[in-house]
């Protein structure tokens, strides 16, 4: 089963990761089943500040996930931001967004400082604003990772700020299915391809 999902921003936690200055609403919910309601931020932990100011902070190991709420001023409404700790190295943690979903795969992205990373109704991601944009724009995104649920592995898709081109990068992530990564290092997929990339390799490749 397939799911298209929009893109979201991330908030990244690594030293290169995109800090968030501004608390926003947020429910936290913690791999022990806790949830938790308050005003947070991502830094090298993410940060909860309550309604009294009084400050803590919750390890990424101990997060199953983040919703961010933030008011868009135009609708009136919330926007929402969901992300995830994804454990890109041994060493590594980063808050992550989800690209794509499937049976057989989770894309995730990344922004980080300076490397393009989008913003939300004319504010930066900085500042805490929040909101969804589709495929078309995730070429803002500076990093991709695969998750591959059959084996429970992560692996590196792209990172920008690599030498390497994201065809490159890509079509060695997807070495094993020849077929798929012919395709990307075609150029066929680009970045601009998430959703084929994804539905092509829950399809096609075993």
């Amino acid at each position: 089963m397939k799911y298209f999902l929009f893109v979201f921003l991330i908030i990244s936690s690594t030293v290169f990761g995109q800090y968030s200055m501004k608390y926003v609403k947020a429910k936290v919910t913690l791999k022990r089943g806790e949830v938790l309601n308050s005003n947070a931020r991502i830094w090298d932990n993410l940060e909860l500040k309550g309604d009294d100011k009084k400050k803590s902070k919750v390890a990424f190991l101990d997060i199953d996930n983040v919703v961010f709420y933030n008011m868009n001023k135009k609708t009136k409404s919330y926007d929402t931001l969901q992300v995830f700790p994804v454990k890109v190295s041994d060493k590594e943690i980063k808050m992550s967004f989800k690209l794509y979903e499937s049976n057989k795969i989770i894309i995730y992205g990344s922004i980080v400082p300076g490397g393009g990373g989008g913003s939300f109704n004319g504010g930066a991601l900085s500042a805490g604003n929040f909101a969804t944009f589709n495929y078309s724009s995730s070429n803002a995104v500076d990093e991709y990772y695969c998750y591959f649920l059959e084996n429970g592995k992560v692996s590196t898709m792209y990172l920008s700020h690599s030498l390497k081109s994201f065809a490159k990068m890509a079509s060695d992530c997807f070495s094993f299915c020849k077929s798929l990564s012919d395709k990307i290092n075609n150029k066929i997929y680009t970045k601009g391809n998430i959703k084929e990339i994804g539905d092509f390799y829950t399809n096609s490749c075993n």
